[in-house]
Order: structure tokens, then sequence, then C-alpha cells
């Protein structure tokens, strides 16, 4: 393990890139996050929109997405899974300003250099939405704790 790998902190940050992603309804759809926005040890690959850690620990892995297209709450499920495992799911939506939904899930979990983790979503609004990429208002991010 080199220098870099056992004196700088884990962490990491990514979203969504234009054109916007559409969510098709009733499908569990890996989210894709090719905007990097920080990954300090290059754990996290944005092809396959995948984070695997470099050293195992407790990391803290959050996921926040919110869809442009809104209007009612509709149900909505976020999932941070490892290797389609899921671990945190999030099934409650919140209609904001704008008709704007959000949905958001948190986890901490002990990670592997075997984890791919990554964040899923399915919605059931009878027709598709589009991930907002704008304004780093939907991410994926994590940082390791110990």
């Amino acid at each position: 393990m080199s220098l870099k790998t056992l004196c700088t902190p884990s962490r990491f940050s990514v979203g969504p890139g234009l054109p916007p992603q559409l969510i098709p309804a009733g499908v569990d759809t890996l989210v894709a996050m090719p905007t990097l926005h920080f990954d300090s040890l290059d754990e996290f690959d944005l092809v396959a929109g995948t984070f695997t850690p470099v050293r195992a620990g407790y990391y803290l892995l959050n996921a926040h997405l919110q869809f442009v297209a809104g209007g009612l709450a509709y149900p909505v499920i976020l999932t941070i899974s490892n290797i389609g495992v899921a671990v945190a799911m999030d099934v409650e939506a919140v209609v904001e300003a704008g008709g704007f939904v959000t949905i958001e899930g948190s986890v901490i979990v002990y990670c592997t250099p075997n984890d791919n983790w990554a964040v899923t979503v399915l919605q059931n609004s009878g027709g598709g939405k589009n991930v907002n990429p704008t304004n780093n208002i939907s991410f994926f991010c994590g940082h390791r704790l110990s």
C-alpha cells in the first residue's frame, strides 16, 4: 500500500451529468454519477458508477437525489447497495417548492476492497423522471470513519 493510501483520508463526492438521466417508472435503475466533485484516493469509477474502497474500514455513505419532473409525491425507493445487495433504503419522497421531488439515504457500513457500492432508484410515478444534475443537488458521497 502506498504512503498516499495510508496517510490520505478516503473521501469522495460525485454527481449526475448532462443530459439529465431518465429514470423509467417501475425499473430499478443504477444512477449514473459521471461528474466528479472530489475523490481523494481515486476510489470511484465514474464509468461503472461504483465506489470501491482501497482500505477496509467503516464508511459513511450518503446519496441524495432530486427529480426535475415533480408535482405530486409518488413512491420512490432509493437504495445504496454493495454488489446488488441492499444495505440502506429510503422510500420517502418529499415534494419541495417548484414541484421537485427529493429522496436521500445514508448508512454507516464496514467496507472492504472487494466491495462495489452504488446507488439505484426505483420510482413508480407512471412515467419517467429526470435526475436533477444542476447545482450539486443530486449526489453520492462518502468518507472513511475508521
